[in-house]
């Protein structure tokens, strides 16, 4: 597919253009996910957990490049909607940033090194 680059230097293609209502801000939705990172090491994926994520759609609680290619911004970069799949490549200021990412407990080492570019495979499920 055909990668479009937005201003905040993310970027996305879309496999599948989904039908129906674009999500909004507020919204709870449901999205299968899974992310990578450049080396294409997985460092978490819903669809190994058999579930989607749920999460109220605000910019809390998701990393900001994950929001911004769920909501878009524009003709330019369409929202998604239900039963699209986008590819989205999420540089380092809209994901970890300067930390170190995916963190488990008892001081094993991170799986996201700092200044990370991320690779997502995204599916809006409504």
């Amino acid at each position: 597919c055909e990668w479009k680059v937005m201003e905040s230097g993310l970027s996305f293609c879309d496999l599948v253009v989904g039908t129906g209502t674009a999500p909004v801000k507020g919204n709870v939705i449901r999205l299968h996910y899974q992310g990578r990172r450049e080396d294409g090491f997985v460092f978490d994926s819903s669809y190994d957990r058999g579930e989607p994520f749920s999460f109220q759609l605000n910019s809390a609680g998701v990393m900001k490049g994950i929001y911004e290619a769920i909501l878009g911004s524009g003709d330019e970069f369409p929202p998604m909607r239900p039963g699209g799949k986008r590819k989205v490549r999420v540089p380092p200021e809209l994901g970890f940033g300067k930390n170190p990412g995916m963190c488990p407990r008892f001081w094993r080492p991170c799986t996201v090194p700092a200044n990370s570019v991320l690779l997502y495979d995204l599916e809006y499920l409504g």
